[in-house]
């Protein structure tokens, strides 16, 4: 999840859903880039891990939530350069997946 320091309500109500979501098993934990990290890592009731979008690039972060045997999320807007990277690195592993997938 991507937070954005000038959308504090906006960060409260995904902070919400994803307690929800912890609480009913769905959820192992989040990463969070962004600003104000550290305050929702607090204040949050699962495990959540904090990424530095200046010195973690997307595509590492991508590799670290695929590692999980559990299902990604992604929230965030693509106002951020970090998740315009993301979006890139998703839709590049989509292409080389199709790509595989049709030369097979």
């Amino acid at each position: 999840m991507y937070i954005r320091g000038d959308r504090r309500s906006r960060t409260t109500s995904f902070l919400k859903y994803l307690s929800r979501l912890h609480a009913e098993g769905v959820l192992a934990r989040t990463h969070v880039a962004g600003a104000l990290t550290d305050v929702f890592a607090r204040k949050a009731e699962f495990p959540v891990v904090q990424c530095d979008e200046t010195t973690e690039p997307a595509d590492d972060v991508l590799d670290k939530m695929l590692a999980s045997t559990h299902p990604v999320l992604i929230v965030g807007n693509t106002v951020a350069n970090h998740m315009r990277e993301m979006e890139a690195a998703i839709n590049d592993r989509e292409k080389e997946s199709l790509d595989s997938s049709a030369s097979s």
